[in-house]
């Protein structure tokens, strides 16, 4: 189970499309990766976010 966003010390939490944009992809790609378990969703009330430091991580590594 994901922590809450409360429990995330520092980290930010991203929209669908602001982590699509950082990722440079879709975001239907986004929600494929998403199904693949390659990246965390994180639901705010019934919005689902994305944490900054999991997105910036696969930038750095690159998709």
């Amino acid at each position: 189970m994901l922590p809450l966003p409360s429990q995330i010390p520092g980290d930010k939490l991203l929209t669908k499309k602001a982590a699509a944009e950082r990722l440079s992809i879709s975001t239907r790609t986004l929600d494929r990766m998403v199904a693949a378990g390659k990246i965390d969703k994180i639901f705010v009330g019934s919005s689902p976010r994305f944490r900054k430091s999991e997105i910036d991580q696969i930038v750095a590594r690159g998709i």
